[in-house]
């Protein structure tokens, strides 16, 4: 009854005007780039990659949302793997946690180091699931990850039905372990009223990002108007510079 309830309060989130509008622009913008803008084939002459990291994708992801963030990583020589492609992610815990795993140990094969991981939605979820199978790992960002509340149960729910009940994406005791917390990074936003910060935020991580998308900013030339990005589906973009950053600055104190 109470996972009925969850599912009566997302979808009334979805439906509601406010999301609807928050979350139009971001999908019109980047359907509108993947048409024109692919992703550019690397040349045999160009420098190695300065890092590595696995993505998974969310629930509702498609090639067209995540396309400006491989983009932005890729011109800056950040190598982005993805299990799954960045499609749709409706695989059981089980299965996308198995299939991130083996992307982790191919990675740390191919290039001899350790990969971080970051994941938008779903994926975020199951990426925190799966820093006990690898200590090693020392980078995990959260992108608007689904952790407590209705967006995570209408999630178990769905798992639940076309899988079987008995699956959890982490272990409750995981969200209190500081060796766990502390390779944390989330990062949330006020303006996504499909997965709101409450939901995705951590007590006790090493980095909460917070952006606060409805307050109108001067950003630079090459991302401009980013408030129409604060949305749940824009999110991974807005926070590329971030991203990278991240990445750069982990690998450097490595």
């Amino acid at each position: 009854m109470e996972r009925l309830v969850d599912v009566g309060i997302l979808i009334g989130r979805i439906l509601h005007w406010r999301t609807i509008r928050q979350e139009i622009r971001p999908l019109a913008t980047m359907v509108a780039d993947s048409l024109w803008q692919k992703q550019k084939p690397k040349s045999n002459g160009s420098p190695p990659a300065k890092r590595t990291t696995i993505f998974m994708p969310g629930f509702i992801g498609h090639e067209s949302n995540y396309q400006n963030l491989n983009n932005f990583l890729d011109e800056r020589r950040i190598q982005v793997l993805t299990p799954i492609g960045f499609g749709l992610n409706l695989l059981s815990w089980k299965r996308a946690q198995e299939l991130i795993s083996k992307a982790i140990k191919q990675a740390e094969d191919k290039t001899g180091t350790v990969p971080a991981v970051i994941g938008h939605s779903k994926g975020g979820t199951e990426m925190l699931g799966i820093i006990p199978r690898h200590p090693e790992i020392e980078e995990v960002i959260l992108i608007a990850a689904p952790l407590r509340g209705p967006s995570f149960e209408v999630l178990s729910l769905f798992v639940d039905t076309v899988y079987g009940k008995g699956q959890r994406p982490f272990d409750e005791d995981m969200l209190t372990d500081r060796s766990i917390l502390s390779k944390i990074t989330t990062i949330v936003s006020d303006a996504d009223h499909i997965v709101p910060p409450e939901e995705a935020k951590l007590p006790g991580v090493k980095r909460q990002i917070f952006f606060q998308g409805h307050r109108r900013k001067q950003t630079q030339k090459r991302m401009p108007d980013f408030i129409h990005w604060d949305s749940h589906t824009g999110l991974p973009y807005r926070a590329a510079g971030t991203i990278f950053f991240l990445l750069v600055q982990e690998q450097k104190a490595a």
